[in-house]
């Protein structure tokens, strides 16, 4: 008798437990529902969001089919809210449902209540820019030909083009591009097989990140349509008009300063180098013509022009890297140039990093190019409109909100 009056509440406690216990486990179940719901919703890319894809109808799709049994209630919208200081696209999500009970019945408590939520944004950390073809809508923006292989391991690499399946595009079996990471909004062609790591969609167009870096103009001509032929040079820095040409295997040094040419600046088997130097390329005749070039130049520390190696005036040009040692410590600011590259061999690439930004790529030739991008070892600074501008890619690209 005395154990048979123990036993009850013994009973009726370890019953209440398990109502609690699958009460908890039911909602867990839905939470974990819903984590993925809002983060596969939140994380469209740009085509998608270009297709007019609604994050919201991607999280109902995702849970429904993740967590098929009936709720008392499921929702979701969008709210934009700011975090870290930044605007950004919040979805939020909420589950409700009543579980019925058991032995807590008895003591008259029928149902236990389940409420969940969960929200998720778009990561606001961003990586930093090494190679940005900017073109919002033609192809091949970043395309390989022939047999060459960009080998840049520690390259942020991003395509802005919204062209279908044809942006980023190794042509051959022979094309390589090796990165830290591959990102195009219209994505890519041929053999991406090639492409390590795996390129993926990229979530957005990016805005131009240096719109709003002063570009030099010209001053007072120092030359004139100026042809160095041979020997060795020292260059003085200022305006030279009509273009710069080095040819037939001239040694040239630009001294420290901004040299702006309203031209071409042709270099035909020679070789240039500098430091504490920026090429300013002005006007709608400003573009680069390099064949069998040894350059070797490197960006200011200091001043306006700090770790800006090569700008343009921002219109359209086309612009010839063959068989050239390209060896640029800086920023690369070419933002409506198109570039065709052709490499020969394995260039010997000292400067620590450089980053591009420009309309898109052509990389021909043979061989490896290689791309450095350690600004951490650099004394050269990496601009800092340069610094938060890709977005992490895939659904990494996403975070939970507590």
């Amino acid at each position: 008798m005395t154990f048979a009056i123990v036993a009850v509440p013994l009973f009726m406690s370890a019953g209440a437990a398990l109502d609690y216990s699958r009460t908890y486990g039911k909602g867990s179940d839905i939470h974990e529902s819903l984590d993925s719901a809002v983060l596969a919703g939140i994380n469209l890319t740009a085509k998608e969001k270009k297709a007019g894809v609604n994050p919201v109808d991607v999280a109902e799709s995702h849970f429904a089919a993740n967590y098929p049994d009936k709720l008392d209630s499921v929702r979701f919208w969008v709210k934009t809210e700011t975090i870290d200081g930044e605007k950004v696209d919040v979805l939020h999500g909420e589950a409700k449902s009543n579980e019925k009970t058991s032995m807590l019945a008895l003591l008259g408590i029928k149902e236990l209540p389940i409420n969940v939520s969960s929200a998720a944004a778009q990561r606001s950390d961003r990586q930093p820019i090494c190679f940005m073809a900017m073109h919002d809508s033609r192809k091949h923006t970043l395309e390989l030909k022939d047999e060459v292989t960009v080998y840049a391991p520690d390259c942020n690499v991003y395509g802005n083009s919204s062209h279908p399946d044809d942006v980023v595009d190794p042509h051959t079996p022979q094309n390589f591009l090796i990165t830290k990471s591959v990102q195009a909004v219209g994505y890519g062609h041929h053999y991406l097989e090639n492409v390590t790591p795996p390129l993926e969609y990229a979530p957005e167009v990016l805005a131009d990140p240096l719109a709003g870096l002063s570009i030099p103009g010209p001053g007072s001509c120092l030359a004139t349509n100026k042809v160095i032929s041979g020997g060795k040079v020292k260059l003085s820095p200022g305006t030279y008009c009509g273009g710069l040409t080095i040819t037939n295997s001239a040694k040239v040094e630009f001294q420290s300063g901004t040299f702006v040419i309203t031209g071409k600046l042709t270099i035909q088997n020679s070789s240039v180098k500098g430091s504490d130097v920026t090429l300013v390329l002005s006007g709608s005749n400003g573009s680069l013509d390099w064949n069998n070039a040894d350059a070797s130049l490197e960006a200011p520390k200091t001043g306006a022009m700090a770790g800006m190696v090569i700008v343009a005036d921002r219109v359209p040009s086309e612009n010839y890297l063959v068989a050239s040692t390209v060896d640029l410590h800086g920023a690369i600011y070419m933002v409506n140039g198109v570039f065709v590259w052709e490499n020969k061999g394995k260039p010997k690439i000292k400067a620590d990093w450089s980053s591009w930004i420009i309309d898109g790529v052509t990389w021909t030739g043979d061989g490896v190019l290689p791309i450095n991008f350690k600004p951490e070892k650099s004394k050269i600074p990496f601009p800092y409109a340069l610094k938060h501008v890709v977005p992490v890619a895939g659904v990494s690209g996403a975070r939970l909100l507590r």
